[in-house]
């Protein structure tokens, strides 16, 4: 925001620019996770299972004669990578299709909605996490939603002004 401010750029377009991109780095950024063996879920039986070495695992999956060597665990880091990859391609494809009728801040907005969507289903299957109380709920998911539902929003109430009052 100071770069665009010295330059005399438009801050919200430049974030517009960002957003979709931003996306690609997120993904990137996961394959991490796998090096470090973390961000996984809990076991699963599924072809694309990720082992996970004994020294890399959290409780209860420390116990080997309940979840031996073999066990296999849900890779949420590849989840969210692909989930950032396909919403990279549809803000893109959307940045191209509608391009005339997205107002600036439009791209921003659907990252906003893109990415907490992701995060607020994969927190599910995180085990790391701390949930509220009694709940399957935790800060994540009351963060994401707040997030979501106020871009829905806003976008909805940017696209249903009349034209006159869009360019004012």
């Amino acid at each position: 925001m100071i770069y665009c401010r010295i330059n005399k750029l438009d801050s919200i377009r430049f974030l517009d620019y960002i957003a979709p991109n931003v996306l690609i780095a997120q993904a990137l950024g996961r394959l991490g996770n796998w090096v470090n063996q973390e961000l996984y879920g809990p076991p699963t039986t599924l072809p694309w299972g990720l082992k996970i070495d004994s020294f890399a695992r959290i409780a209860p999956y420390t116990d080997f004669a309940t979840y031996p060597e073999t066990t296999l665990f849900h890779p949420l880091f590849l989840y969210e990578s692909l989930w950032n990859f396909l919403g990279f391609a549809l803000i893109f494809w959307i940045s191209r299709r509608f391009e005339h009728s997205l107002l600036p801040g439009d791209l921003l907005l659907l990252y906003i909605i893109w990415y907490p969507t992701g995060r607020f289903m994969l927190e599910f299957l995180r085990t790391d996490s701390w949930f509220f109380p009694g709940t399957s709920f935790n800060v994540v998911h009351l963060l994401a939603g707040i997030a979501v539902i106020a871009s829905v929003i806003i976008l909805i109430r940017r696209h249903s002004r009349p034209a006159l009052m869009r360019a004012a």
